[in-house]
């Protein structure tokens, strides 16, 4: 399986928030920390749900500002 990846610098207090957001669309794309204390994560997704996770990043863009 081909998967695509974003990389992100949010808010490390928003971690969990953003996990917990893509817990709840089962399957859309998975999270994880790179770095904890620099609030870095990269969000893996399969190519067919690029345009989904994009659109719900961009979504919660200010939720998840440092």
């Amino acid at each position: 399986m081909n998967s695509r990846q974003i990389i992100l610098r949010i808010s490390p207090a928003r971690i969990g928030f953003l996990r917990f957001i893509f817990e709840g669309y089962d399957g859309l794309a998975v999270v994880s920390t790179v770095d904890p204390r620099e609030g870095i994560v990269r969000v893996w997704f399969p190519p067919s749900s690029g345009r989904d996770v994009v659109n719900l990043l961009n979504e919660l863009a200010g939720e998840l500002r440092w």
